[in-house]
């Protein structure tokens, strides 16, 4: 099965010329918003995308954001640059998650909530790993689309679905692909060549340091995919927090039924 995801993640379109012009516009000081503005307005369809991202209760704006200048001079050159890449990069997949009973639109708010999270632990005395969070924040589930595409391919989507019903994602994930999700994603940004995006989320494979374990607990956030934590998926979380020496704070940002 790991063989199948390296050729798939093989297969996937390159990115293009515009992502080395984004991270041209994040190291320019003076022309980096004329660059960043240039880049994410030649592509129509990316610029309805990001400006939709940017209206979604993620960012909590008073007033709707119409214009890619005006997100750039609200959110900032490095926030807005976040953004334009994920999109970019989820560009590169075609969206199917049946195999863990998600809807794209359900896929993208599981995504959102992601972003609210990590901005409300960087809120907490974790302040200094805001940007690494954010960051991280926008990536987290790409590994469960090509999950989905090699689940679909070996026609086994119910038998993975059941599984996770009864094992939970991460379990199911391990069963019957042989690595995780997170791991996944790990693979897709070093194939991309994102590789301090795949170092952060990397660090959320290790015990016992304080980023990792903050990365581990935004993943582990929404490990039932539908709605809130259930009570054992809290149980994890506090788990990680002990294990990590994080701040209990922030077990109060978690939404749980």
């Amino acid at each position: 099965m790991l063989n199948k995801l390296e050729e798939l993640i093989k297969s996937l379109p390159p990115l293009p010329e515009s992502v080395s012009k984004i991270n041209k516009a994040l190291s320019d000081q003076d022309n980096g918003f004329k660059i960043l503005t240039k880049e994410i307005k030649g592509d129509p369809m990316i610029s309805s995308l990001i400006l939709g991202i940017i209206n979604s209760p993620a960012f909590s704006l008073r007033t709707e954001i119409d214009t890619i200048e005006r997100a750039i001079a609200l959110l900032g050159l490095k926030e807005v640059a976040k953004i334009a890449l994920r999109v970019i990069i989820e560009d590169r997949f075609e969206f199917n998650l049946k195999p863990y009973g998600l809807t794209e639109e359900r896929f993208k708010s599981i995504n959102v909530e992601n972003v609210i999270l990590a901005k409300s632990i960087s809120n907490t005395k974790y302040k200094e790993f805001q940007e690494r969070l954010s960051m991280v924040s926008y990536f987290l589930n790409l590994g469960k689309i090509l999950i989905s595409k090699l689940i679909l391919e070996t026609n086994n989507c119910e038998e993975f679905k059941a599984s996770i019903k009864e094992h939970g994602v991460i379990k199911s994930e391990l069963e019957f692909i042989g690595i995780t999700s997170i791991e996944a994603t790990i693979y897709i940004l070093r194939y991309f060549n994102l590789q301090l995006l795949a170092e952060d989320l990397s660090l959320s494979l290790n015990k016992n340091n304080e980023i990792g374990g903050l990365i581990n607990i935004i993943v582990n956030s929404h490990e039932d995919q539908i709605g809130k934590l259930t009570d054992s998926s809290f149980q994890k979380i506090m788990i990680i927090a002990m294990e990590n020496n994080l701040d209990p704070e922030i077990l109060t940002l978690i939404k749980k039924d």
